[in-house]
């Protein structure tokens, strides 16, 4: 179940032991979580000592970090990935994310955590597969890992246009499928429903994932949201997760 931490100012998923993990889906209340030092104020703030910020300049791509070694820079930046995983205690890691899907993921039986950013072009290219598959090779069990689908743009309001509606009809069958609806001559795409469409078809069982019922660009007191503001200008949430 997804919960609020009024004082934090965050959100989070009961699904995983706040004794073991720490994690968060930030707001706009706690700044723009595209600057890696508004997380680290974030974790001043809350008391959580950390001895890494990891964090990536994201190209929607479908690579994957593995963080094996911590750094003696406190804020550590990877160039073009979109997905991070670390066994690592103590190692905070991000993306950002105003209108993507944000998730994280948790094998809590070997200690491995990790977190990944899809917007169309990611999950066209079946990113969260492509995280359960980097878990899996690292020997991790998919009946152990458990997801968690953070804030992004609902079905609500994110229209596409047609001819990527047919990409991603073309490309997933059935489950682009139960992911699309037309609306007054419009296609509108379910980015949520697709990403847990395809955590399932990995692997992942369903009652082990989890995930936000909000829309980034309706709900504009706590999210930032590209699309709202039409590209310009717009803040960006952050989403961490950290083992103990």
């Amino acid at each position: 179940m997804i919960v609020y931490d009024s004082k934090g100012k965050y959100f989070y998923s009961d699904t995983v032991p706040k004794s073991e993990y720490f994690s968060a889906f930030s707001t706009k209340d706690l700044g723009d979580g595209g600057d890696a030092t508004v997380i680290q104020q974030f974790f001043n703030e809350n008391n959580l000592q950390v001895k890494n910020i990891v964090v990536l300049n994201q190209i929607h791509s479908t690579d994957v970090k593995v963080v094996s070694e911590e750094s003696s820079d406190k804020i550590q930046q990877f160039e073009n990935y979109d997905g991070l995983i670390t066994s690592l205690s103590d190692v905070c890691i991000s993306v950002k994310t105003a209108d993507c899907v944000p998730i994280q993921f948790v094998d809590q039986k070997n200690q491995r955590i990790g977190v990944s950013h899809q917007g169309w072009k990611g999950t066209l290219g079946k990113m969260a597969q492509v995280m359960v598959q980097k878990f899996v090779d690292l020997a991790s069990d998919r009946d152990d890992i458990i997801a968690i689908i953070g804030p992004s743009i609902g079905s609500c309001c994110y229209n596409i246009e047609e001819d990527l509606a047919r990409k991603f009809q073309d490309a997933l069958g059935s489950i682009a499928e139960g992911s699309l609806q037309k609306r007054q001559g419009d296609w509108y795409l379910n980015l949520v429903k697709l990403n847990v469409a395809q955590l399932v078809l990995s692997g992942v069982k369903r009652e082990n994932i989890d995930f936000f019922p909000f829309c980034t660009k309706c709900d504009e007191a706590r999210f930032g949201s590209s699309r709202r503001s039409g590209g310009k200008n717009f803040s960006r949430q952050f989403n961490c997760i950290i083992k103990l």
